[in-house]
């Protein structure tokens, strides 16, 4: 079938049986009606827009997670110099690992599932960093303690 992705989502809510959302009643509800495809891109923007008027009362029924998909949290445990260059050392690095010092992303290279080399960087003494594990499509999956350096 040739369906919208909006419409894929009710058939996988249904399948995994979560049936309460806003979304899965007004598919239920108006299966049969003739002008469903009208009503259905308003709720879309409706959601999209974040207006309130779509639910009960006003307010949002659910609170936000932190959702990790399928990766460890990275834990960083120091900053080493090897062989003229520095190295974050830690564990559950990927090759998409990023690391930010002071919130500002560096240059860096992953080695191995514990260590990353910090390139064209030299840490300071209060320096905060953290390491966040991207997915292929730059989405943030996970972010690591943070290490202030102070050697």
């Amino acid at each position: 079938d040739n369906i919208n992705s909006y419409e894929l989502l009710h058939d996988i809510l249904s399948d995994i049986n979560i049936n309460t959302t806003i979304y899965h009643r007004f598919r239920e509800e108006f299966k049969d009606n003739k002008d469903k495809s009208e009503y259905e891109k308003q709720l879309m923007l409706d959601i999209k827009s974040d207006r309130k008027n779509i639910y009960d009362n006003g307010v949002f029924p659910f609170s936000n997670k932190t959702i990790k998909l399928g990766v460890e949290t990275p834990v960083l445990s120091d900053i080493i110099y090897k062989n003229d260059k520095f190295i974050l050392v830690g564990n559950n690095f990927t090759e998409n690992s990023k690391v930010f010092v002071n919130d500002d992303e560096i240059e860096s290279k992953f080695l191995s599932k514990t260590e990353i080399e910090l390139t064209h960087y030299t840490p300071n003494i209060n320096d905060e960093i953290i390491s966040i594990i991207f997915s292929n499509k730059n989405s943030p999956l996970n972010i690591s303690n943070k290490l202030i350096y102070s050697k």
